[in-house]
């Protein structure tokens, strides 16, 4: 009987606001499906771009001793660096470590442990890790587009942006008869 795969699931997202719940969710079902033991889910909220990330030096530090597998959601969970070259070399590390890579958006292709990267897989690997690099900067347009029209909402509180319908000639003084004049 074949042992179970020992697996390290690795689950990010960029802010404190964000869920990671999905990820780790997602990661649990497919161990779960496949009765593959899940040891630990390295998580953090913390921006792809960054190198210096605690979650991403415990990842790399998992090697065959460890685990038999890793699994993350998609790339742009394991990085949104522009320097791809830095994606590869993390991938690569982690299959010198003697641990297969799977990425759930692309159950297709798993990574084999002891391999280096086939010259297709370093072009898909590339393309998807510029993608996700390019989304990280739409994601900051987008939410510095949102705060500019936020700002521009708040600038404009107190000011009349409701017109009445009254001409001043059209209306008449009140007279209160319980006050006196």
């Amino acid at each position: 009987m074949e042992k179970s795969k020992r697996v390290v699931g690795y689950a990010r997202v960029s802010t404190e606001a964000q869920d990671i719940t999905r990820q780790i969710e997602l990661i649990t079902a497919y161990c779960s499906d496949r009765n593959y033991h899940l040891i630990k889910i390295i998580q953090e909220k913390i921006s792809g771009a960054r190198k210096d990330r605690k979650s991403l030096n415990e990842l790399l530090d998992v090697d065959d001793a460890v685990a038999d597998m890793i699994i993350v959601s998609e790339l742009s969970r394991l990085s949104r660096e522009d320097d791809i070259l830095s994606v590869l070399s993390t991938i690569n590390e982690l299959l010198k470590q003697g641990v297969d890579i799977l990425f759930l958006d692309k159950q297709d292709r798993i990574y084999k442990a002891g391999t280096i990267l086939s010259l297709y897989d370093i072009i898909t690997l590339s393309v998807e890790a510029k993608a996700s690099a390019d989304e990280r900067y739409k994601i900051a347009g987008r939410m510095q587009t949102g705060l500019r029209s936020k700002l521009a909402e708040f600038s404009n509180i107190g000011k009349s942006s409701v017109s009445c319908p009254l001409k001043p000639s059209d209306s008449a003084p009140l007279k209160h008869s319980t006050m006196p004049p």
